[in-house]
């Protein structure tokens, strides 16, 4: 099955002890079954080493460690795994993080999740336009609408004649709604929601007050740009599904405005896209909740 990835997509490397917010922390990693083979065929004290990291309780996993540290994770921020092995000896939950796919009848696009900080870099600090050469010609009608109403919304995103306040409205209102949310709305819909982070909390509930315009001038307009593009392209795809595009236009928006928000009161954007997607992207009960009561 062909493969599409966005213009930027080569530009990820790991950044592995430099990294302030390890993906080794924090969740157990489930080993994939042909991973698991070849960990248990390993022999010599590395593979005995490797061997005593792997839990057999329930879908075998990595073992944590206090902190809730991935048991192969050393203290200088480094894997055990890639420094013994290679990082083709890891499993495929460690090789395809932070990638995320959209899946097409006869080909996949995969992207870059911004809950990893060097790929949350990447993507909303990239120069050029944001594009993806999905096949269309293979694709099935409906596959082929989606595509087609998607890169009209890329159009107007990334129309740079206009302000990034008018190109998200032009936007919502290809789509058949205003570009209008009440940013107290907004927040207390998302603490309604699961949260894991304090620090996330601590951010949506500075905003209860906040009284100042957002997208006020056009400082940060390429960053938004870029990501509104990358929540268009994450999330539209699955609207072939329930014919949902609306909806979905909807939340990249509301994202890209409670995002705004912070912004505008003092937080970095490249720190809370990431926040933002650990908390939103990664739980499908918030994404039905979002894309439902948006």
């Amino acid at each position: 099955m062909k493969k599409y990835t966005p213009n930027y997509y080569k530009k990820f490397r790991c950044i592995a002890d430099k990294c302030q917010h390890s993906c080794c922390i924090g969740w157990e990693i489930d080993i994939d079954e042909e991973t698991l083979e070849f960990y248990e065929a390993m022999e010599g004290k590395d593979g005995k080493k490797l061997k005593e990291s792997i839990s057999y309780e329930g879908t075998p996993h990595f073992k944590l460690k206090d902190g809730a540290r991935c048991y192969n994770l050393r203290e200088d921020g480094l894997c055990q795994i890639i420094c013994d092995h290679s990082e083709s000896a890891l499993c495929d939950i460690c090789a395809d993080h932070p990638r995320f796919r959209n899946f097409f009848e006869k080909f996949t696009e995969v992207g870059l999740g911004l809950c990893c900080e060097e790929a949350a870099r990447i993507v909303i600090n990239d120069e050029e336009p944001f594009s993806i050469d999905s096949d269309a010609k293979a694709a099935d009608d409906e596959e082929r609408f989606c595509l087609k109403l998607r890169q009209k919304a890329f159009g107007i995103l990334q129309n740079r004649e206009k302000t990034i306040k008018e190109r998200f409205s032009d936007l919502a209102k290809e789509f058949g709604f205003s570009f209008e949310f009440k940013l107290s709305e907004l927040v207390s819909l998302y603490l309604s929601l699961e949260r894991l982070d304090e620090g996330w909390t601590e951010y949506l509930e500075e905003l209860k007050d906040f009284d100042q315009k957002i997208f006020r001038d056009d400082a940060y307009s390429k960053k938004f740009e870029n990501l509104a593009c990358y929540f268009v392209f994450r999330h539209f795809a699955d609207g072939i599904y329930g014919g949902d595009y609306s909806e979905r236009v909807k939340f990249c928006l509301a994202s890209c405005y409670l995002i705004g928000a912070m912004v505008e009161s003092g937080k970095d954007i490249e720190e809370v896209a990431r926040m933002y997607s650990s908390e939103v992207e990664y739980s499908e009960e918030n994404m039905e909740r979002l894309i439902k009561e948006l």
